[in-house]
């Protein structure tokens, strides 16, 4: 069996590195949150793009209360600005209990995980 190697993704990520002076490409819903006022809204996405994690979970931080609840409008899901400022400056709010609730849950496996 050959595995079939293919640089085209990674030519991709290469060129996007390039263009952006040797440094990770930003997300684009991050470039101008800085200047939003703390009124404003923001979809999943930008949650999860500003804590760096997948919007997964963004849906479990949320459902666990680590993060602030969010609001419906229209059926999109949103957050306020002002209050996940508020969660980011508040050192080990959702890194502190990512990290205890990750080793737990690795801990948990281990123990229950049938031996191979």
């Amino acid at each position: 069996m050959s595995i079939k190697k293919t640089s085209r993704p990674l030519a991709n990520i290469a060129a996007a590195i390039q263009t952006a002076g040797g440094n990770p490409p930003i997300h684009a819903a991050l470039q101008h949150f800085d200047r939003l006022p703390d009124s404003a809204s923001a979809r999943v996405p930008v949650v999860a793009a500003l804590f760096s994690v997948s919007v997964p979970t963004i849906w479990r931080w949320s459902r666990d209360g680590k993060l602030p609840a969010p609001t419906k409008r229209g059926g999109v899901t949103l957050w306020s600005v002002g209050q996940l400022r508020a969660a980011l400056a508040d050192p080990g709010h959702v890194k502190a209990t990512r990290t205890a609730g990750a080793t737990a849950a690795a801990a948990a496996k281990r123990s229950t995980a049938p031996a191979v």
